[in-house]
C-alpha cells in the first residue's frame, strides 16, 4: 500500500502484521510504503505580508526561505514574488523561496558642496535623488554655487528621497564705498566693481548711484 508521508519514497511505513508477531509460515507481510511527500498547489502569496504569505505557505506543507529585493514599486515587507510562483502545482517536499521588498535601494550622498547649482542637480539625479533648492544671498560665493546640502555628504538615503541644496545668490544690497578725494575714473570703477551703477552731475550736486543688477 501506498500512502503520502515526508518520508522519502519507497521508505516502509509500517507492516501488518507487527513485527514480533506470530505468523504461519508462507503467509503475507503487508507493508505500508511511503509514496513520497506528494504535491499541492502553491498559494498566491503576491502582495501579503511575509508573515501571512509564510504562515499560507507551510499550512499548505511547503518548506520556505526567504529573499530581499530592493523595489521602488512595492511596499517594503511586501511578498513581490514567489519561486515555483503561486498557481503552480509543487512537491510538498520543496522549498518555496519568497522574495520580499526591502523598500527603495539605498544610495551614498554625495557632497555636491561649492559646486554649481546644474552640476549639483545632475550628480544627485543621477543617483535617483529628488532635489530641492534654496537660496542664500551670498557676498563671497558666485551666484549658483551650492553652499550647503541636507542631508550631507557621507550620509544614506532611499532612491527617491529629497536632498535639499542651498545655493548662493546675489546680495540685494552692498556697502556704498569711500570714494572722496579719488579721479572720477578711479571713482567710478570702484563703485562699478562694488556693483554699483555711476550717474555724474554738473555743478554742486552730489554723485549718483545705482545698484546694478
Amino acid at each position: 500500500v501506498r500512502s503520502e508521508s515526508s518520508k522519502p519514497l519507497d521508505t516502509v511505513l509500517a507492516q501488518r502484521p507487527g513485527a514480533g508477531a506470530q505468523a504461519e509460515k508462507g503467509a503475507e507481510v503487508r507493508l505500508t510504503v511511503s509514496s513520497g511527500p506528494g504535491q499541492a498547489n502553491v498559494p498566491q502569496v503576491e502582495g501579503e505580508t511575509l508573515e501571512v504569505a509564510r504562515d499560507r505557505l507551510e499550512t499548505a506543507g511547503f518548506r520556505t526561505k526567504v529573499r530581499r529585493q530592493d523595489s521602488e514599486d512595492v511596499e517594503e515587507g511586501t511578498v513581490i514574488e514567489t519561486s515555483p510562483p503561486g498557481g503552480t502545482i509543487a512537491s510538498r517536499d520543496q522549498v518555496v523561496t519568497i522574495t520580499v521588498s526591502s523598500g527603495p535601494k539605498e544610495v551614498d550622498v554625495p557632497d555636491v558642496t561649492g559646486q554649481p547649482e546644474d552640476a549639483a542637480r545632475s550628480t544627485l539625479d543621477a543617483l535617483g535623488l529628488r532635489v530641492e533648492v534654496e537660496e542664500q544671498e551670498s557676498a563671497d560665493k558666485e551666484a549658483g554655487t551650492v553652499l550647503s546640502q541636507t542631508p550631507a555628504a557621507g550620509g544614506t538615503a532611499r532612491v527617491g528621497d529629497s536632498v535639499t541644496i542651498t545655493v548662493a545668490a546675489e546680495p540685494s544690497q552692498v556697502s556704498v564705498p569711500d570714494v572722496i578725494g579719488r579721479t572720477q575714473a578711479q571713482a567710478t570703477k570702484r563703485l562699478q566693481d562694488a556693483g554699483l551703477g555711476v550717474v555724474r552731475a554738473d555743478g554742486y550736486r552730489a554723485v549718483g548711484f545705482q545698484h546694478l543688477t
